[in-house]
C-alpha cells in the first residue's frame, strides 16, 4: 500500500473518530438537560472541528515535530550497509580446446565450492573481511543460466566489489586446476596413442623390410641367371652369314623370359622405394599417418591451454559499479512519521477537547 493509501485510511479513521466525539456530546447535552431540540441542533459544524484544531493547534504541531524527531533519529541511528552484486555464467566449452573427457561442473558444485570455508579464508587473505563474515553474508542463488552472488551488510562497497572479483578469481583457480589435471591425463593417453600407432608403423615397415630383401634376392639371382644366359648365347650367336640353329634360337628365347621375369621384380623395387611401408598396408599406413598428425594437433592445442589456462566462468553483470545502499530512505520515514503524527495530534486533540468540556459542565 502506498503512502496516498495509508494517508487516505488515516484522514477517514479521524473523521469517524471526531464525528464520534461531537455526536457523543450532543447526545449527553440532551440527556442532561432533557431538550427536545431539532435534529437540526445537533448538524456538526466543520466550523467546529477547525475551531478545535486551532484551540490546540499546538498539540497537533507537537505532536507532528515529536514524530518527525523521533523518525529522523530512527533513521540516521540505523547503520549505513551496501549490497553487491555479481552473475557468473558458464564459458562455453564449444569456443575453447579442451581434454574431450572434461567437463564442466555443474553450477550446484561451483556453489558448493563457493562456500567451502579454505575457499573463503582464500578470498578474504590480505583483506579487512573476514572468511566468516563472507559466509554469513554471501548468497548464492541459480538463475536459470547464471550464477547470482550478493554479498549484503558490508560497509565498504569498494571491499565488497573486490571480494566479489576475488572470488570469482578463486573459483577459476579451482576449476583449472581440474582443467590442468585433465590435461595432464589427456597428454598420457595421446602419448600411449602415438607409442601404439608407431610401434604398428615399425612393424610395418619390418615387414617391407622382409619383402624388399626378398625381392633383391630374387632380382640378384635372377640377373646371375640372366649373365650366365647372355655368356651362353655369345657363344652360340652364328657368323656373318650363316643362320641360327636351335641352340642360339633356344639360349634367345632363354634370355628373353629372364628379362620378362626381371622386369616385374624391378618395378616392385621401384614402388618399394617410392611409397615406403604404404606398399604393403596404403589405408592402414595413411589412416596412422593422419591418426599421428591429429595427435599433434591436439597436442598443441593442450599446450595452448595449458601454458595459459582459460577462466572457465565469466562475469556476465558486476560487480563494478553494482554496488548499494540499504539505508531507510529518509524522505519516506519523515513523511509516514509526519502523517502518523498529525493522526496522533488530531485525536489528542479531539480527546483534551472533550475532556475540557467534561470537567467544565462536571
Amino acid at each position: 500500500m502506498g503512502i496516498s493509501g495509508t494517508v487516505g485510511q488515516l484522514t477517514s479513521a479521524t473523521v469517524r473518530f471526531n464525528l464520534a466525539i461531537v455526536r457523543g456530546q450532543c447526545r449527553l447535552k440532551r440527556i442532561r438537560y432533557g431538550g427536545t431540540t431539532n435534529v437540526e441542533e445537533y448538524e456538526v459544524d466543520l466550523r467546529d472541528y477547525v475551531l478545535v484544531l486551532w484551540r490546540w493547534k499546538w498539540l497537533v504541531v507537537g505532536a507532528v515535530l515529536v514524530a518527525l524527531v523521533a523518525s529522523l533519529g530512527a533513521t540516521l541511528g540505523v547503520p549505513t550497509t551496501y549490497q553487491a552484486n555479481m552473475d557468473l555464467a558458464q564459458t562455453s566449452i564449444r569456443r575453447l580446446q579442451l581434454p574431450p573427457d572434461f567437463s564442466m561442473p555443474s553450477f550446484e558444485t561451483v556453489k558448493r565450492w563457493a562456500m567451502n570455508p579454505p575457499l573463503l579464508a582464500a578470498v578474504t587473505d590480505g583483506t579487512p573481511a573476514d572468511a566468516r563474515w563472507l559466509e554469513r553474508n554471501l548468497e548464492l542463488s541459480i538463475q536459470q543460466d547464471f550464477l547470482s552472488a550478493s554479498l549484503r551488510g558490508g560497509d565498504d562497497p569498494e571491499l565488497q566489489e573486490n571480494l566479489l572479483e576475488r572470488l570469482t578469481a578463486e573459483l577459476n583457480r579451482e576449476l583449472k586446476g581440474d582443467l590442468l589435471n585433465a590435461v595432464a591425463a589427456r597428454f598420457a593417453e595421446l602419448d600411449r596413442e602415438e607409442r601404439r600407432l608407431t610401434e604398428r608403423l615399425t612393424e610395418l615397415d619390418d615387414a617391407l623390410h622382409t619383402v624388399r630383401e626378398e625381392a633383391v634376392k630374387q632380382r640378384e639371382k635372377l640377373l646371375q641367371e640372366i649373365e650366365a644366359a647372355e655368356a651362353q648365347a655369345a657363344g652360340r650367336q652364328p657368323r656373318f652369314g650363316e643362320e641360327m640353329n636351335l641352340e642360339g634360337y633356344m639360349a634367345e628365347r632363354q634370355l628373353g623370359a629372364l628379362f620378362a621375369r626381371l622386369e616385374p621384380i624391378e618395378r616392385k623395387l621401384d614402388e618399394i622405394e617410392r611409397l615406403g611401408v604404404a606398399y604393403i598396408a596404403e589405408r592402414e599406413v595413411q589412416s596412422i599417418r593422419d591418426d599421428l598428425k591429429d595427435i599433434d594437433e591436439e597436442r598443441r592445442l593442450l599446450l595452448a591451454v595449458e601454458e595459459d589456462p582459460p577462466d572457465l566462468l565469466t562475469q556476465v553483470m558486476g560487480p563494478s559499479g553494482t554496488a548499494r545502499a540499504n539505508r531507510p530512505t529518509l524522505r519516506m520515514n519523515l513523511a509516514v512519521a509526519g502523517v502518523l503524527g498529525l493522526f496522533v495530534g488530531v485525536l489528542l486533540a479531539f480527546f483534551t477537547e472533550a475532556m475540557t468540556k467534561k470537567r467544565e459542565e462536571a
